[in-house]
């Protein structure tokens, strides 16, 4: 799986981040997939950081940051990632930006096997461990938090792996890897407040349409029908919180 297309493209587009020019950014990650102990090449570390949707579907990946990085450049630098590879019709839904939310996670790699789809350079994983960090969250959301932080990268080191080859890193090169975990997760205040909202209103809407129908049964029929409505989203949650 051939990783430096898609790695040279992504740090075109945060070059600026990370203050280096287009041209001496591909020679970096040429310079780190041949095993070269030039400047270029030892200035550059790789970390690990999957993407886990609301389903638990894990695509991992790799990608380089300068060891020069700030906190903040760093985690801007996750951000794009993430963004470069989320699901579109997550972006695109706002139902799902309003009602869901990125925390971030720390887990260890059980298997990982090459992703076959539209991702690129992403891997299929599996993670076990997995623990919620709140400070790495916050950062996540607000990374200017650790704009004058140097040390953030080596406090950090977990998420290091070795540079990847002419043909890239396998899954078994990732076993055991801690790795920095963006998980979709439901956003429970906002949920709770959408179902409030749908169990108080309920009786009011099937009483309007009885009073425009004319028909009691089919106010109480409309009500019916949003508290099960109502109960199917309860459930859906559950689910999506087991």
């Amino acid at each position: 799986m051939d990783m430096f297309n898609p790695l040279t493209k992504h740090l075109d587009q945060t070059r600026d981040k990370m203050n280096m020019p287009s041209e001496e950014s591909k020679k970096t990650i040429k310079a780190s997939h041949t095993g070269d102990s030039s400047p270029e090449a030892t200035n550059i570390i790789w970390w690990t950081v999957a993407i886990q949707t609301l389903t638990k579907k894990t695509h991992l990946m790799i990608f380089p940051l300068t060891k020069a990085s700030t906190g903040e450049q760093a985690l801007e630098s996750v951000r794009h990632q993430c963004q470069a590879v989320s699901s579109s019709a997550c972006r695109e839904n706002w139902l799902c930006k309003l009602f869901t939310k990125n925390v971030i996670a720390i887990a260890k790699v059980q298997w990982a096997v090459a992703d076959t789809s539209s991702l690129g350079f992403c891997l299929k994983a599996s993670l076990v461990d997995s623990e919620k960090d709140i400070l790495l969250t916050e950062a996540f959301h607000s990374p200017s938090l650790l704009a004058k932080d140097l040390l953030f990268l080596g406090q950090n080191k977990r998420f290091e792996v070795a540079p990847p080859g002419s043909q890239g890193i396998t899954g078994p090169d990732l076993h055991n890897q801690k790795v920095l975990v963006v998980q979709r997760v439901l956003d429970k205040e906002r949920f709770t407040w959408l179902l409030m909202f749908i169990l108080a209103t309920s009786p009011a809407f099937g009483l309007l349409i009885g009073k425009i129908s004319r028909r009691a049964e089919v106010g109480v029929a409309v009500s019916a029908g949003i508290f099960a409505f109502a109960s199917f989203l309860q459930g859906l949650a559950a689910w999506l919180y087991e």
